[in-house]
């Protein structure tokens, strides 16, 4: 989408699709981390294997900054497309993830509702304790 973007709006359109849908991604990473290191009993491990991902994550940038910058020579949008079509294998390989097994807990709708509920109080407790009227 960036790379066809005729105007600047569409560039901050998508730059804020991007950052939203990020949150539910690093979270998710640090979830199925955490739930393969503990499926193998190694989870005392996950600070040292965020800590590596988190560096592949800003070393790839940096490398792959110089490579969009010559194709940027080529055409504009190629960076973009590139970009793209990394995401796109990214995607085909997770399909092939497994989630591991580690939880004890049978799915059910109201547990779901009721941990999102609890979820959401947690993340917006201080808001709404300045929020309430007395």
């Amino acid at each position: 989408m960036m790379a066809f973007a005729p105007k600047l709006l569409n560039h901050f359109v998508v730059s804020f699709y991007n950052v939203y849908w990020w949150g539910f991604y690093s979270g998710t990473l640090d979830a199925l981390v955490f739930d393969s290191l503990k499926s193998e009993g190694r989870e005392e491990k996950f600070d040292k294997v965020i800590s590596n991902l988190s560096s592949i994550s800003l070393i790839a940038p940096a490398i792959f900054s110089i490579i969009g910058g010559f194709a940027y020579g080529f055409d504009p949008r190629l960076p973009f497309l590139l970009n793209a079509i990394g995401y796109t294998i990214g995607l085909v390989a997770t399909l092939f993830l497994t989630e591991p097994y580690v939880d004890t807990e049978k799915f059910s709708l109201n547990a779901f509702i009721n941990q999102t509920k609890f979820g959401l109080l947690e993340l917006f407790k201080v808001l709404i304790s300045n929020f309430r009227l007395y």
